[in-house]
């Protein structure tokens, strides 16, 4: 892991470079979402339990974890899997799982690895505009696609790499 040496890096009013490995964690837990490629799912564990794990590190317990869990599985049209495991599941709706976990707890950082990749089109626009919302609202999105038009649809910021550098923007 590479730490900054010449700049300040914040996140959510933190400066990370000046923490320690557990300050950054916790950081990391309470205010960043993570939406993964492969979902990263516990496969022993329920739709619902996938989500209630994130609240219970981020110190949601009881019956506002089981509110949050089912809340985000509902928004994500999920609410009759709640109960369903990962292998049940098909890849979109193991997606939308892992979106519903990231959200947990309201992060104000959302960093997501193909957020739409397995989803058909209409679910991947539902995601977009969800997506859209929590920008308007403050939440800062750092998505990696391939998909140019996700980028178009959340009227991102583009950043291109080729070669593991940075290029510049294309104009439109």
């Amino acid at each position: 892991l590479s730490l900054p040496t010449h700049v300040r890096v914040g996140v959510c009013g933190y400066n990370i470079g000046g923490m320690t490995e557990v300050e950054r964690s916790r950081v990391r837990l309470i205010h960043v979402g993570f939406v993964f490629q492969s979902y990263n799912l516990f496969p022993a564990l329920t739709a619902r339990q996938n989500v209630e794990v994130a609240l219970d590190l981020k110190g949601i317990h009881g019956q506002a974890r089981r509110a949050q869990a089912d809340r985000l599985l509902d928004q994500m049209e999920l609410g009759d899997k709640a109960n369903t495991y990962p292998a049940e599941l098909s890849g979109g709706q193991k997606q939308r799982v892992s979106i519903a976990r990231a959200l947990a707890g309201a992060p104000g950082v959302i960093l997501a690895d193909e957020p739409t990749g397995n989803l058909d089109e209409a679910y991947a626009l539902d995601i977009i505009e969800l997506f859209r919302s929590f920008n308007q609202v403050g939440v800062t999105l750092v998505v990696a696609t391939h998909d140019r038009m996700v980028g178009e649809r959340l009227h991102a910021r583009a950043v291109e790499l080729s070669g593991g550098r940075m290029m510049e923007p294309q104009a439109a």
